[in-house]
């Protein structure tokens, strides 16, 4: 496009009617496809120049350029024939968007017998992609996994840079301020679970004059940018649930839940966090057990509630050490109202509360006989009935 003479835009497009009628195909759904879209575009969209006549007689040029470049690449596979009869699914694709913006402006001197200029260079950038797939069964299963092909990936990055006309060529600025960069991360527990890690990154000049915006702006280069880095050696995460019903007991159906998100590759150590939970259809028996990466913490609970023995307990560790459990039994004797009690409570390597005893319940009334035992007292003998308690110490 010209106006006046002058070039003001130039534009170039390929795949454009592939793109449409891509977009505009409506899928069958009940049927297995593949689509792959590859597309790339690029634009002049700013172009404009103009010569001053300055005081000295010499002319004063300003020219300003700005282009742009976007491409799209994407390949999809998709199979969700089943998906409403049996709830099976699957999908698999990937998504690599781009995209650059430019402009420069110059401001230039030609003396003829020699030349001066200045020149600014604007740029925005990011590349990015999304990698994955997933597998759906019913409510039976669900997997779906994300790649990471690449150690650090660009989100964003704008930056500003100056040249100034040196014999014959633009080299680049050398500021004389003050050079001032600033770094903001992700906390290390994101790391701890997914092992990657955000930063954004601004890295600028301060100028000796002036503390203004506009005096700063021009200071010197500066740069600001978004990143996503792995902090260990994967090439994937992966989202796992599955549910399972066991009904070979004739009595009751076992169900079973997991939940997990891993990462999968030659990790120097392990990222994963589960959620396993283990229950019946008569809610006599429960178990559940949690997974962190964060400190390797782990924590397990049980509960059993039979007709002859009724336990319950649970756990929390970190790093292999125990931070905290308790455990309480209470066990049916052979002799009818007769039961065995037991309690524990521990933190760390030190036992709290560590009780042991009888409790007989007949003919309306209850006794109780046991000894208390713990890290801050001496053990205690505890006996007593309903109607009398009696506390002798040993």
């Amino acid at each position: 496009m010209k106006m006046f003479g002058k070039d003001i835009a130039y534009d170039s497009f390929n795949g454009y009617d592939e793109l449409l009628r891509r977009f505009l195909k409506v899928p069958n759904i009940f049927d297995s496809s593949s689509e792959a879209i590859d597309v790339a575009k690029s634009s002049i969209f700013l172009d404009g120049g103009i010569v001053l006549p300055t005081a000295a007689g010499l002319p004063l040029g300003l020219n300003v350029n700005g282009t742009y470049s976007l491409s799209f690449k994407s390949s999809v596979t998709m199979d969700i024939r089943d998906f409403f009869s049996t709830g099976s699914a699957k999908v698999k694709g990937e998504v690599y968007p781009t995209g650059t913006v430019e402009i420069v402006g110059m401001m230039s001197v030609n003396a003829f017998a020699g030349r001066t200029g200045l020149k600014s260079v604007s740029r925005l950038h990011s590349s990015t992609f999304v990698d994955g797939a997933l597998t759906v069964e019913g409510n039976k299963l669900v997997s779906a996994t994300l790649n990471m092909p690449r150690d650090k990936m660009e989100l964003f990055e704008a930056s500003v840079d100056f040249f100034t006309y040196e014999n014959g060529a633009f080299v680049d600025l050398v500021s004389t301020n003050a050079a001032e960069e600033a770094t903001a991360c992700s906390p290390d527990v994101v790391s701890d679970f997914l092992a990657i890690r955000s930063c954004a990154t601004l890295s600028y000049y301060t100028s000796r004059a002036a503390d203004n915006d506009t005096v700063v702006m021009f200071a010197g280069p500066s740069k600001l940018s978004l990143t996503l880095a792995k902090t260990d050696d994967f090439d994937r995460h992966r989202f796992s649930y599955v549910y399972s019903l066991d009904e070979t007991k004739s009595d009751r159906a076992v169900r079973n839940l997991h939940v997990s998100l891993d990462t999968q590759g030659r990790t120097r150590r392990s990222h994963r966090t589960s959620f396993d939970l283990t229950f019946d259809d008569a809610y006599e028996f429960a178990s559940c057990e949690i997974q962190f990466p964060y400190r390797d913490v782990r924590a397990t609970a049980k509960y059993d509630w039979g007709l002859d023995k009724k336990v319950l307990k649970a756990a929390v560790s970190s790093e292999g050490r125990n931070l905290g459990s308790a455990y309480a039994a209470l066990v049916t004797q052979h002799q009818p109202g007769k039961y065995e009690v037991a309690a524990k409570l521990s933190r760390g390597d030190r036992h709290v509360l560590n009780w042991k005893g009888t409790l007989n319940v007949l003919d309306g009334k209850a006794s109780l006989d046991g000894k208390m035992e713990g890290s801050f007292h001496q053990p205690i003998q505890v006996t007593g009935t309903l109607i009398e308690l009696i506390i002798l110490y040993v």
